[in-house]
């Protein structure tokens, strides 16, 4: 490796690393965005109707879109709001919140 300009060649490659642009993962969206990809995962296998995480994030995080029994699109989706944790606190509570 070159120390100079950072530069090390690798298998015909050449890989350059810069000290620059290096930015860190929070482990606050670590937590949230595979709360958010766990949570779609499982709306989906336990109803089998689709669930869509939402790219730009303004509260709500996820759409929910309910299928009938021969799992066709009803037309109604319910919007999500996901909260995840690293650990719960002792109780096993899950609350769910409805907004007209």
């Amino acid at each position: 490796m070159d120390e100079s300009n950072n530069r090390t060649q690798a298998s015909g490659y050449q890989v350059v690393r810069s000290t620059h642009m290096a930015k860190q993962y929070p482990k606050r969206s670590i937590s949230g965005d595979a709360g958010e990809h766990f949570a779609a995962y499982k709306f989906t296998q336990t109803l089998k109707w689709p669930c869509r995480l939402q790219s730009v994030d303004l509260g709500i995080d996820a759409e929910l879109e309910i299928c009938d029994q021969q799992f066709s699109a009803t037309g109604n989706v319910v919007k999500l709001q996901i909260k995840s944790f690293q650990e719960l606190s002792g109780s096993q509570r899950h609350d769910v919140y409805v907004d007209d």
